[in-house]
């Protein structure tokens, strides 16, 4: 799997697990570019379950820190 996007957007834990407070909003763009890739490519880098478990981790962080 490609690096996970959000990792640059949010804080990391002990374990290396994206918390819910913002790291830097300016690389929000990274998780626009990794959903957009490879949209007609052959061979899929990530692949569609790994965007889907991208966007299904940005919406539990949304769901639990509301204010961003």
């Amino acid at each position: 799997m490609d690096i996970n996007p959000l990792k640059l957007i949010f804080k990391l834990n002990s374990n290396g697990e994206c918390t819910s407070q913002l790291n830097s909003i300016q690389d929000i763009s990274y998780f626009f570019q990794y959903l957009a890739k490879n949209l007609n490519g052959d061979k899929l880098s990530p692949s569609f379950k790994d965007k889907a478990q991208v966007i299904l981790k940005f919406s539990s962080i949304i769901k639990e820190n509301r204010i961003l």
